[in-house]
């Protein structure tokens, strides 16, 4: 009998207040701020820290659920919310593909991930970021940069 442990993915976005413009910051570094907020990280040389608590699952339940075909997996749900300082290692591991495949022809197909592997990852001070500001019907995304604070 297999087990698999399910466990919630964050996406990481934060959103900011510019005049009249509603807008926001995107970047590819969830996995190492995994439930910390880009403008409430602070870092130190191996550690990314909230400054301030952030709203997180202080206490879950785990209940086995069955899969189908003999397969079994643990079910992760929060049963109690609050406030907590969040410390995440700045090195973490993702997911990239590995392999593609042509699906269609070249001019109307597309590439399907049909292999993946591990890498490395380390969350550097500073992280290129996309500002999307949305002023009414125009979307406008400038490229950027965000250098973290040290941790006092």
């Amino acid at each position: 009998m297999k087990q698999i442990v399910f466990v919630s993915a964050f996406t990481i976005t934060m959103a900011l207040s510019l005049s009249s413009q509603a807008s926001f910051m995107t970047h590819n570094y969830a996995k190492a701020l995994a439930g910390i907020s880009i403008d409430n990280a602070c870092i130190t040389e191996t550690e990314v820290r909230s400054i301030k608590g952030e709203t997180a699952c202080l206490e879950y339940k785990y209940t086995t659920v069955n899969g189908g075909e003999g397969e079994t997996y643990t079910q992760q749900t929060c049963v109690k919310m609050g406030k907590k300082v969040v410390v995440n290692s700045r090195s973490f591991t993702t997911s990239v593909c590995s392999e593609y495949k042509q699906i269609g022809g070249t001019e109307s197909g597309y590439l399907q991930c049909v292999a993946s592997k591990e890498v490395a990852g380390f969350l550097p001070a500073t992280i290129p970021v996309v500002i999307v500001s949305n002023g009414g019907e125009q979307s406008i995304e400038r490229a950027s940069s965000y250098t973290f604070p040290a941790c006092k």
